[in-house]
């Protein structure tokens, strides 16, 4: 599972930390990352 963690890490720049890896699950941590970098 670690290996896959990272193939999306690599690919879209957020890390998941837990299984399973659904593309809404993908969608939300791009979100809250886009969030956070309008805060700073």
């Amino acid at each position: 599972m670690p290996a896959i963690a990272n193939a999306i890490y690599a690919a879209v720049g957020v890390r998941i930390a837990h299984a399973p890896f659904s593309p809404e699950k993908i969608l939300n941590a791009l979100k809250e990352k886009q969030a956070l970098k309008a805060i700073i």
